[in-house]
């Protein structure tokens, strides 16, 4: 799917072939992943032309990754929770980044390096119920809130807060 099919499927009432590219604004102005900088300057021209914003709204739409947060220490059925959380994303459309498929044998501090490594790189973060009761879980979103990453404690408000629900 492109950026511009994501569009229309998401909010039809910006597209307009009165715009450049068919729509209106940019990819990153519907908070949908973007180039580094506007597409015209990347190839290397001093105005933004029409093929441009067309080649820029052609691009396959990029499909957001969502980490997992949750209790994991002390919990004996982490890993199916996890998993389960994992099949549910996979269905709505998202790719999962699991914790719980981190290998055996690390420190909490590895552990929690690894973790803001993948949050910084997610879409947004997906807490699992009981995520208040986990020292681990309770950094994370202050991690979370302090990059100002979307955070979501269902997949409907996940669908919010990437803008596309």
């Amino acid at each position: 799917m492109t950026y511009k099919e994501r569009l229309q499927k998401e909010h039809p009432e910006f597209i307009d072939e009165r715009y450049r590219g068919g729509c209106l604004g940019c990819p990153k102005t519907h908070g949908y992943e973007s180039y580094e900088g506007c597409h015209a300057v990347v190839n290397g021209h001093d105005e933004i032309t029409e093929e441009d914003c067309e080649d820029c709204w052609n691009r396959e739409a990029a499909t957001p990754a969502v980490y997992i947060a949750g209790p994991i220490t002390g919990v004996k059925d982490y890993r199916e929770k996890f998993a389960k959380a994992e099949v549910e994303l996979i269905k709505n459309g998202y790719i999962p980044l699991n914790p719980a498929r981190n290998p055996a044998g690390l420190t909490n501090e590895q552990y929690m390096l690894m973790n803001v490594t993948a949050i910084s790189t997610a879409s947004a973060v997906y807490f699992l119920p009981g995520w208040q009761q986990s020292e681990g879980a309770q950094l994370e979103m202050q991690y979370a809130r302090y990059i100002r990453k979307p955070t979501a404690t269902s997949i409907e408000s996940l669908r919010k807060v990437l803008n596309n629900g």
